[in-house]
């Protein structure tokens, strides 16, 4: 199992409650990294709407990080 990328190896912590605390708390590196993974994800979705040619029933995200109200909303 590989436990040294991402949030670890930017962040020191896979903890994506820690790094919006670090974030709203005034760190930059930290909403840096936020933003991107949330950029990231808006990225992957369209890419697929662009496969399916627009023909999208519905997007699911999945995992406990979907439980912060700005990931989903953004």
């Amino acid at each position: 199992m590989y436990e040294d990328g991402g949030f670890v190896s930017h962040l020191g912590t896979s903890d994506t409650i820690e790094i919006v605390k670090r974030a709203q708390v005034g760190d930059k590196e930290a909403e840096r990294i936020w933003n991107a993974m949330i950029y990231q994800i808006g990225k992957y979705i369209g890419s697929m709407a662009c496969v399916l040619k627009g023909k999208v029933d519905g997007i699911l995200l999945s995992g406990g990080i979907v439980h912060n109200e700005e990931l989903v909303e953004k």
